[in-house]
């Protein structure tokens, strides 16, 4: 029942209406299974699923099932995919913070909506990236870098891997965890998979990390002094 056609057309079409979190977490699942990427790539339009929802590693994974209907799609929605590059250079971008101060309390809102959803500050955010708190948040130049060009160089223990199974899924993520029975697989959107080993076809390297390319992108320079006044922060803030 569970790998049922019908399955993929329902949540295509339940999308819209779906908060944030359950929209990612409904993409993720919508391309595990072939069936349900092409349902998934059917309902691209502005007012269903949006093509922008979809990341480089959520393109990838679609094109890895290598079904003719779904190439097809992919070429008419995403004609010109390619490897995208950093929207602001580094010096672009301390030059742009290095002109004035920013506001962390008004950074914090930026952070909870573009960052918190992967890493955690001060006790606040998610588990699926690394935890700031602990980072080198003083370290300018090695954060600039970290977050214009995430692929650069991916920290241990984040490094993204495609499983594929023996029932056709394709799931990407990092290995949160794993014994020699099973592995559990956490993805972009926080959710743990448990995946038997007996289960797994192949487990490969991804080359990419879980943080998105462009995480920067449609912020304006006031925006980006008060993100980084809140990223470099040495103690919570409290309103």
């Amino acid at each position: 029942i569970y790998q049922d056609n019908a399955i993929g057309d329902a949540l295509a079409k339940s999308y819209p209406k779906l908060s944030r979190s359950l929209q990612a977490s409904t993409l993720n699942l919508l391309a595990s299974r072939p069936a349900w990427a092409a349902a998934l790539l059917q309902s691209i339009d502005p007012k269903k699923i949006p093509a922008n929802h979809l990341d480089q590693d959520l393109l990838a994974r679609l094109a890895l099932h290598n079904d003719d209907k779904i190439s097809s799609l992919l070429l008419k929605h995403f004609p010109r995919t390619k490897k995208p590059t950093p929207s602001l250079r580094a010096d672009a971008l301390q030059n742009i913070l290095a002109a004035r101060p920013g506001d962390p309390y008004a950074g914090e809102s930026i952070f909870t909506e573009r960052c918190a959803s992967c890493h955690k500050l001060f006790f606040k955010g998610g588990q699926v990236g690394p935890d700031l708190t602990r980072y080198q948040r003083d370290d300018l130049s090695t954060m600039l870098v970290s977050i214009l060009e995430p692929n650069a160089e991916i920290r241990e223990g984040y490094e993204n891997v495609v499983v594929t199974t023996s029932d056709k899924r394709i799931l990407s993520g990092f290995l949160s965890d794993e014994d020699r029975n099973s592995i559990i697989l956490r993805g972009f959107d926080g959710a743990d998979i448990t995946i038997p080993r007996k289960d797994i076809k192949t487990l490969t390297p991804a080359g990419r990390s879980l943080m998105p390319d462009g995480l920067l992108n449609g912020l304006d320079d006031t925006a980006l002094r008060n993100l980084f006044a809140y990223l470099r922060l040495s103690q919570p803030i409290t309103k």
